[in-house]
């Protein structure tokens, strides 16, 4: 019952030791590759039509009308007695 374990293990002891010894190292250190980033300095205008334009001043002015003000804070604060006191032994 072992038997087919046994061939299935040493085949794959056999492709592993052909894997690293099948390698073709030539010795040569290859010179890496440093990619740079280029950013274009040029502002690229693109046509907007007049009703997208008219659309998204719309939004932006009802954008501003629903900003909510900032809350003031605490509106009513009442301080309350404890219930409780704990005494110290």
């Amino acid at each position: 019952m072992w038997f087919p374990y046994g061939i299935a293990a040493s085949l794959l002891i056999g492709s592993g030791i052909f894997y690293f010894t099948n390698k073709n190292d030539s010795g040569a250190v290859t010179k890496s590759v440093i990619a740079q980033n280029v950013v274009s300095q040029k502002h690229i205008e693109i046509a907007v039509p007049e009703h997208i334009q008219k659309i998204d001043s719309t939004v932006k002015v009802n954008i501003q009308n629903e900003i909510l003000p900032p809350s003031p804070g605490i509106i009513a604060y009442e301080p309350i007695a404890p219930k409780y006191i704990r005494k110290r032994i």
